[in-house]
């Protein structure tokens, strides 16, 4: 969607962990239905009230893929998780087939140290960004690598969600992603 300037709107969410960001990005998402959506969000898996992992959900494909479980193993790791990267990397490939173009709106919840494990999905948040195409995102607050180039990007518009500002927010967006 272009903004008044005739360029995409690039919206990155960014904020301290649990403060609402998926939530922003979902009820925003549910108020844009039933635009054309490619992406993912991602949510906690809990087991008995404990957090034992992460999954990533695609908005396209339904496709619902392990992100990240706290197990023991080799493979890539954020602090006690392990991450899924060939579970994500299915999931990035159904969602983001080569009709991802037609989309109106692109979400990527989230970019941070798990989901830049992957090296596709880099390359893939690059090119999304400079493809023209409306994005609605979140990132990481402290990450280094991609969240950092995303948080100091000419190309994205960053806001921080707060506890004051997070039930405004998605009809907000809503509004400037249907201009």
């Amino acid at each position: 969607m272009a903004s008044g300037q005739g360029k995409p709107t690039r919206i990155f969410l960014t904020g301290r962990p649990g403060v609402g960001k998926t939530t922003v990005v979902l009820r925003t998402v549910e108020a844009l239905r039933p635009m054309a959506l490619v992406g993912f969000y991602t949510r906690e898996r809990r087991r008995g009230g404990e957090r034992v992992g992460f999954e990533a959900i695609g908005l396209r494909s339904g496709l619902c893929r392990p992100l990240a479980e706290a197990k023991p193993g080799a493979g890539p790791r954020v602090g006690r998780y392990l991450v899924c990267t060939d579970a994500f990397s299915e999931l990035l490939a159904a969602e983001f087939a080569a009709e991802w173009r037609v989309a109106e709106l692109i979400v990527l919840d989230e970019v941070g140290k798990m989901e830049c494990l992957l090296p596709e999905f880099v390359t893939l948040v690059r090119e999304v960004l400079h493809s023209g195409i409306a994005v609605l995102g979140t990132v990481a607050e402290r990450a280094g690598g991609l969240p950092a180039e995303l948080r100091r990007s000419p190309l994205v518009e960053l806001i921080r969600v707060t506890v004051a500002n997070r039930e405004r927010l998605p009809e907000e967006l809503a509004r400037r992603f249907r201009r």
